[in-house]
């Protein structure tokens, strides 16, 4: 008997929540939720009167089933301050008090069913919309938030299409220019991924867009890096090299070298020459340091970059030869 009506005070207080949270009031303004947190009161709308939500928590707290007073006291007074901000608020403290607030109330809801994924999308939408207002500038607190949105979508039956997913799609082609292009273009990805109505929400082109700004990205980080090599590169050959006081420091630099070479803007036939150079510097300083094992091993290295610059060496020499004879020949 005691497990029933555990079970039916569950069931009670998740439509609570359920409405307090996604659905509060119906067409003529009365509260959807009123009523079954005046049944976990043990008591009607009727009876408790129709007061603001925090003479109503006053009213019917104390009657309240204790394993549930502080968690409708968390959502009441998170979502009384959610609607205190709006685009004029200023209050930084209101902010922060409700961003932790909705983090906990997030904390206590498990995606585990239909009705609590829509609990928590509409839980993560309240975040998203107070760190717009709190942090406009910053976009990676809100991308944060798009992206929990979309992973926490596991069966969708089509209901979710439109909300969260095409409206995160739009939000971070719109808003979210400052976040990587990877990161824009995989999330858009994930995003098709679990789309049921493709034919309404077509992200072909957009896919195609996000596609193009990620290859440019690459090509510029590829570049950035090349110079941060390079940049490296010099460092260590006249820097840190000549000051290196011991042979494991000057190994490891040697090493850092080789992983650099390619890096630099030279033809084929210098890094082959330059890689070479340096395992002659690495063998001696294994020889001094003891370690056969590691001088063996870069012995046999430096032979196949001696053996890699004599063929590029040759095919430069047959390449000169032939384009000489060509022009010869054209005279």
């Amino acid at each position: 008997m005691m497990q029933n009506k555990d079970s039916s005070l569950s069931e009670t207080f998740n439509a609570y929540r359920y409405f307090r949270i996604c659905d509060e009031y119906t067409a003529g303004g009365f509260s959807k939720s009123l009523p079954y947190l005046c049944a976990l009161a043990g008591t009607t709308p009727e009876e408790a009167g129709w007061p603001d939500w925090e003479e109503r928590l006053n009213v019917l707290y104390d009657k309240l089933p204790q394993k549930y007073r502080s968690e409708i006291a968390l959502i009441e007074t998170t979502l009384s301050d959610r609607y205190k901000i709006n685009t004029d608020c200023e209050n930084d403290n209101l902010m922060q008090e409700t961003i932790s607030g909705l983090n906990k109330i997030l904390r206590n809801i498990p995606n585990n069913s239909p009705q609590n994924t829509k609990i928590r999308q509409e839980i993560l939408e309240h975040l998203y919309n107070v760190y717009e207002q709190f942090l406009p500038e910053n976009q990676t607190n809100r991308f944060a938030i798009l992206k929990k949105m979309v992973k926490e979508i596991k069966h969708n039956d089509g209901s979710f299409d439109h909300d969260p997913l095409n409206i995160t799609a739009r939000r971070i082609d719109y808003f979210m220019k400052k976040i990587s292009a990877k990161e824009r273009y995989t999330l858009l990805l994930e995003i098709d991924k679990k789309t049921i109505d493709r034919r309404q929400y077509d992200y072909t082109y957009m896919k195609k867009r996000f596609s193009e700004e990620y290859e440019k990205e690459k090509q510029v980080l590829k570049y950035l890096q090349r110079e941060k090599n390079q940049e490296r590169y010099d460092q260590i050959r006249h820097d840190e090299l000549p000051a290196a006081q011991d042979n494991k420091t000057k190994i490891n630099l040697y090493k850092e070298l080789l992983t650099l070479v390619n890096s630099q803007d030279w033809g084929r036939t210098r890094k082959f020459n330059e890689k070479k150079t340096i395992y002659n510097h690495l063998i001696l300083l294994y020889q001094a340091e003891n370690m056969p094992k590691e001088a063996e091993q870069a012995s046999y290295e430096r032979e196949k970059f001696i053996n890699a610059r004599n063929i590029s060496r040759e095919a430069s020499r047959i390449k000169g030869y032939s384009f000489k004879n060509n022009h010869n020949s054209g005279r």
